[in-house]
């Protein structure tokens, strides 16, 4: 006579049946009488996010035929420009000025707020991303003669649309940079 397995076996358990956090599921497909229950360790919360971005994601693509859809998170886009010297006047080539953003005690850059000035230590930042009105730009330059710099500043931005669209903030910051000592 031959062996032939049941239907495959489910069984879930937990340590704790109100933290929701960690469940155990023990999926038992038997190819032999012998085989034994295989144990696989999930998370309800990763299952919980995941069902909860999947259903937001759907929502946010609907939208009536009567109203205004709007989609997405605020931005700001951001133009900044200037150039780079030295004590003497001499353009810096090669420096690195960044953008950072300040909030609170903290500072923090997003991609693309990062770039080198040209021959003449000229720069153009054009970025976009979460409007914040309170920047520190730093300039650290490639020669190790030079001391960086940085400015803290609050910008404005102009040409809101009211909604999403905060607007652009255009500033123009020069960075002239000493010779350390």
């Amino acid at each position: 006579m031959q062996y032939t397995p049941p239907a495959p076996i489910i069984h879930i358990e937990t340590d704790n049946p109100l933290a929701l956090s960690h469940y155990y599921l023990y999926i038992c497909i038997r190819k032999s009488p012998t085989d034994a229950m295989k144990k696989i360790t999930f998370k309800t919360s990763q299952i919980i996010s995941s069902m909860i971005a999947g259903t937001l994601s759907l929502l946010g693509f609907s939208c009536s035929d009567n109203a205004e859809c709007m989609y997405g998170t605020p931005t700001g886009y951001y133009e900044i420009k200037g150039t780079v010297t030295e004590e003497s006047g001499q353009p810096v080539e090669g420096a690195k000025v960044i953008m950072r953003h300040i909030d609170g005690n903290q500072t923090f850059t997003y991609h693309g707020d990062t770039v080198i000035t040209d021959s003449k230590g000229d720069y153009m930042l054009k970025t976009s991303g979460w409007p914040n009105s309170r920047i520190r730009m730093v300039c650290k330059p490639e020669d190790i003669k030079l001391e960086a710099d940085s400015i803290d500043m609050t910008i404005s931005f102009k040409d809101s649309d009211g909604a999403w669209d905060h607007g652009t903030a255009r500033e123009t910051v020069d960075f002239s940079l000493k010779f350390k000592k």
